[in-house]
């Protein structure tokens, strides 16, 4: 460096441009040397690594490495991944035993059952016989209730069947008193109003058409009044050649005396058949057509009645066994949770 310096000096006069140059080349090594040693010097205070020191020259090796940098920061560190653990026992629960704090669990201590946290369970174990008591009861209660549903089917099936059978013999009732024709257009006629009254003389406008009982009734009693009417103009006869004898003085006063009462006791029975035939026609046979009839609407609103009552009591047994159903799935869901 001094011979540099010097030959500069030496060619100062002669080459004044290239000294210059090469003056100002000298200054930039030597800053670029001056550079290159303060950053050694830094990077090696840095790292720590204090390297091959020359104490002559006050210079470093340079070699490749990390350049380790560590920041002082306050702070808090929180996990990624957490799990909580937590008592599922409502309610308080006390803790009887617990495995030291900082206890190691492996994987073969959970497959073990290994103990960690051992709850207090007298209060549950006096909860679990009273739970299984009351499942005990909602069974038992369940158990009548379905029980109780089956029968109220059964008998509901008895009752309808019951009131069925009733109209049926009071159809068949009211068809052997009129026959069926007519006891069939009687029903439709008073099938617009139920309640309203039968006015059955229009069914002894064709006395023909009838069947039934009330038929024969009304034959026997015109039978009656034919037989009388016979009876009487037999009497009559016998009356008349009596009368006739008696004035010939061929028959006594006894025998005219006996034909005309013969003649006054068919023409009694004469009257007496119609008159319980004017009696049948206007009292009996209405009387008992209207009840036959009303017997029978009665026992079609019966059926109607028992078949509303059966759907009811049926809807009344369905709550109460969904209601012990729910009762007992209660309980039993509560036995099994506790």
């Amino acid at each position: 460096m001094i011979e540099v310096q010097k030959t500069g000096r030496e060619g100062k006069k002669g080459y004044t441009k290239p000294a210059f140059s090469r003056r100002m080349l000298l200054v930039f090594i030597c800053i670029a040397a001056v550079a290159s040693i303060g950053l050694l010097v830094f990077f090696n205070k840095k790292t720590g690594d204090s390297g091959s020191l020359d104490s002559s020259t006050g210079l470093f090796e340079v070699k490749r490495g990390d350049l380790t940098i560590s920041v002082t920061e306050s702070g808090s560190i929180k996990a990624v991944n957490t799990n909580d653990i937590k008592s599922q026992v409502e309610g308080r629960a006390t803790i009887v035993n617990i495995v030291p704090e900082g206890t190691m669990i492996t994987a073969e201590d959970v497959n073990n059952g290994k103990i960690l946290v051992e709850l207090d369970s007298s209060e549950l174990k006096e909860q679990l016989s009273q739970r299984e008591i009351e499942l005990t009861s909602a069974k038992a209660g369940y158990t009548d209730a379905n029980e109780s549903y089956l029968i109220q089917v059964k008998q509901n099936e008895s009752n309808v069947t019951a009131a069925e059978l009733k109209m049926k013999f009071a159809l068949m009732d009211l068809q052997k008193h009129i026959g069926e024709s007519i006891a069939k257009s009687v029903i439709e006629r008073s099938g617009s109003d139920p309640n309203s009254s039968l006015d059955a003389s229009f069914l002894l406008n064709d006395p023909n058409s009838l069947g039934g009982s009330a038929s024969r009734q009304l034959k026997v009693l015109r039978n009656d009044i034919l037989l009388a009417q016979g009876q009487l103009e037999k009497a009559t006869d016998v009356l008349e050649g009596t009368q006739k004898l008696h004035d010939a003085n061929y028959a006594s006063d006894l025998d005219l005396m006996s034909a005309k009462l013969d003649v006054d006791r068919y023409r009694i029975q004469k009257e007496s058949a119609e008159e319980a035939l004017n009696l049948y026609q206007l009292y009996d046979f209405p009387k008992e057509t209207e009840k036959f009839l009303s017997d029978y609407q009665e026992a079609q609103r019966e059926l109607d009645r028992t078949k509303a009552r059966a759907r009811a009591q049926l809807a009344q047994a369905q709550a109460k066994l969904a209601s012990a159903r729910s009762t007992f799935e209660t309980q039993q869901q509560r036995l099994n949770k506790l």
